[in-house]
């Protein structure tokens, strides 16, 4: 016995959802990356200059937070597909009369 579309169209919808969160998750990478490059550069001016970036620093930090922030939400979202993935995996081998590893 096959899958019913209902089952596959699911797991579709899941696969095409983690594919949408790993592309925004990649995204936030980038910026997380770009944010530490700025909080390194103006760390290293000197101690004068540094003064005067500050502003910008404090800017850099919050983007670095906000990027992080992201990104964790972004994982928490992908754990969870992943499981809700696995589940429907092991669903679809069962009405094909498959065994799943664990």
């Amino acid at each position: 016995m096959s899958a019913p579309p209902d089952l596959l169209r699911r797991r579709y919808d899941m696969v095409a959802r983690l594919s949408e969160i790993t592309s925004q998750l990649q995204k936030f990478h980038q910026a997380r990356m770009s944010a530490e490059m700025d909080v390194q550069r103006i760390e290293m001016t000197p101690d004068g200059a540094a003064r005067d970036l500050r502003e910008e620093l404090n800017e850099a930090h919050s983007r670095l937070q906000s990027a992080d922030e992201a990104i964790t939400g972004c994982e928490a979202r992908l754990a969870e597909i992943e499981a809700r993935l696995d589940e429907t995996d092991r669903e679809i081998a069962a009405l094909s009369g498959r065994r799943t590893s664990p």
